[in-house]
């Protein structure tokens, strides 16, 4: 087992699926900020994720901001209703990102 598997592992254990889904996910998504800062410090163009919706919890991760001040401001980040939820347009938020609020 890699340490990263390890890592992964304590960090849900002792929680419950919902709980472990949420805190798996928001490791990709710093990750996945990493990665984008990474790329705008060397120059280089950043991928997006395959999706082209994302969710507040996600879109405040990539955004830094708390996912209160997401869906308050989701006019201005692409939010979008679907059904009972609200996604994020991942361009725009990238945008965002990019170019600031």
């Amino acid at each position: 087992m890699s340490g990263l598997e390890s890592a992964l592992l304590a960090a849900v254990a002792g929680h419950d699926l919902e709980d472990s889904l949420a805190a798996l996910a928001a490791v990709g998504s710093r990750l996945q900020t990493k990665l984008l800062v990474t790329c705008q410090m060397k120059g280089t163009p950043a991928v997006m994720p395959r999706k082209s919706l994302l969710r507040a919890k996600e879109a405040a991760a990539i955004l830094g901001l708390s996912v209160k001040t997401v869906y308050e401001r989701k006019h201005e980040l692409g939010g979008r209703r679907i059904g009972r939820s609200i996604r994020f347009d991942a361009e725009t938020v990238q945008r965002v990102v990019n170019e600031g609020l």
